[in-house]
């Protein structure tokens, strides 16, 4: 039965793919097993037990926020 947080030999530091910030575009972005974290608007969440910081919850409360205004438009725009 797998435990909880367990990286099963993975390194946890390591980098997973190579992408832009979500939040700002920067190219410094790094998301690892355990961490996701931008030097540059300093959002950072760490899955295992540290959690997100407020820039990250501020960034993707926004991001929420800009998803379901989409969503509203993308369904005005199917009954016009």
């Amino acid at each position: 039965m797998p435990i909880p947080g367990e990286t099963y030999g993975m390194d946890p530091n390591k980098r997973v793919g190579s992408q832009k910030c979500w939040s700002c575009g920067s190219l410094r972005y790094v998301q690892t097993i355990i961490r996701e974290y931008c030097p540059d608007c300093k959002i950072e969440c760490n899955y295992h037990g540290g959690g997100a910081n407020d820039r990250y919850d501020m960034a993707m409360a926004a991001r929420h926020e800009e998803d379901e205004r989409r969503q509203r438009e993308a369904e005005q725009d199917d009954f016009d």
